[in-house]
């Protein structure tokens, strides 16, 4: 009787964190779709970015008759280190492009889980960095938020289940020694 009376309070305590590691693992990855948005909207920004830039290097290019990329290679075998060094941005901004134009679409032309593979694949630390800096949560009810709400639910529970399990383990192996 009195074993019951002073594991109440453990068992209370029990199902009290049973439910906030449950909440707390839907919430955090509810906010997956919500990072990824804001995160398609910084990229998409870069990416229009450097399309302006790469818009006035082909003017500048159109404007000594030269194609873009005969353009960069004028600066790049000029032998006079200012006119390499350009040609060096030129170029690193036209491969930057690519690959920002790349995962982009590739960003926007996917759902549900074929998206979150996509945002793997493609990421761009510095950007992903940005937008975690300015990151804002958001609570969106739509499919892809619930589906990462329940994934969380799964996640968080099957790491506190597992640490449970183990403290038990350990306590039970304790009191045998």
């Amino acid at each position: 009787m009195i074993k019951k009376i002073l594991l109440a309070p453990a068992r209370f305590i029990e199902a009290f964190l049973d439910r906030a590691i449950a909440f707390a693992g839907g919430l955090i990855f509810m906010q997956v779709p919500s990072f990824m948005v804001q995160y398609t909207q910084r990229l998409g920004g870069h990416l229009e970015e450097l399309g302006l830039i790469i818009k006035k290097y082909k003017l500048a290019a159109e404007e000594s008759g030269k194609s873009l990329n005969e353009y960069i290679s004028l600066h790049l075998n000029s032998g006079v280190k200012e006119f390499i060094s350009s040609g060096k941005l030129m170029e690193e901004n036209l491969e930057r492009f690519d690959y920002l134009n790349q995962a982009y679409n590739s960003l926007h032309n996917s759902s549900g889980i074929n998206k979150l593979l996509a945002f793997i694949k493609n990421i761009d630390i510095t950007i992903a960095k940005e937008t975690w800096k300015d990151f804002t949560g958001s609570i969106s009810l739509n499919y892809d938020s619930i589906i990462y709400c329940l994934a969380g639910i799964v996640f968080f529970m099957t790491i506190y289940l597992l640490v449970k399990k183990l403290i038990i383990f350990s306590v039970k192996h304790i009191k045998r020694r």
